[in-house]
């Protein structure tokens, strides 16, 4: 099945472990297993397609790390692993990715700091990393994804300043910051003009800006 261009195998009732042998697929494009009962880790072997555009794993129960090989998969367009259970940080080598255009991690059990070199994809319009346990700054290098329309950074442990960076990002439609209870500073006045509906933080004395009074 080494021709194999497009398999996809989502809404079944797949258990047990994603095969090793998934990495002989090398003409494979699209691979989709989402909402399924997968378990296990997501298998190194994957690195070696190398055509891959579009990894679909969400909605399964999928645990350990995202391993740094995945650096290898240079025509990764979509990388779709969110409601699963995995674990660790982000790997820096995902900065050397740069035909990425969306990443959804949300709803896992990563954790560490954002990694900066994340602002170095600059194709991206969507990067979903809510729901998990990332703890300390918004990188500055964020400010640099001009493309990108959602980002969603809630429910997590982020601390420090909101980078006025994110102020230039005039493609964003959608900024989640909510449920990062040690943000602080003030909301970059570029972003006060998407509204409540599409800009949501936690106001407080520590954060504030826009419609949210800050103290004097």
């Amino acid at each position: 099945m080494t021709n194999l261009v497009i398999l996809r195998l989502d809404g079944n009732l797949l258990s047990d472990k994603l095969p090793s042998e998934l990495g002989e697929m090398s003409a494979l494009v699209d691979f989709e297993v989402q909402d399924n009962l997968l378990t296990g880790n997501v298998p190194i072997e994957l690195a070696r397609l190398g055509s891959l555009k579009f990894l679909y794993l969400f909605n399964n129960k999928l645990t350990g790390t995202l391993h740094t090989g995945f650096r290898d998969l240079t025509s990764l367009a979509g990388l779709v692993v969110h409601s699963n259970q995995l674990t660790g940080s982000i790997p820096t080598e995902l900065g050397e990715i740069k035909s990425l255009s969306q990443i959804y991690l949300h709803e896992n059990n990563f954790a560490a700091r954002l990694p900066t070199e994340l602002g170095e994809l600059t194709k991206l319009t969507w990067l979903r990393l809510d729901q998990n346990t990332f703890t300390g700054p918004i990188p500055f290098e964020f400010g640099s994804l001009t493309e990108l329309a959602r980002l969603y950074l809630s429910e997590n442990d982020l601390s420090g300043l909101v980078p006025p960076s994110l102020g230039q990002l005039t493609a964003l439609e959608t900024l989640l910051l909510n449920g990062n209870i040690n943000l602080m500073g003030t909301i970059p006045r570029g972003l006060c003009a998407f509204g409540s509906a599409v800009l949501q933080f936690n106001c407080s004395q520590d954060l504030c800006g826009c419609s949210c009074t800050c103290p004097s």
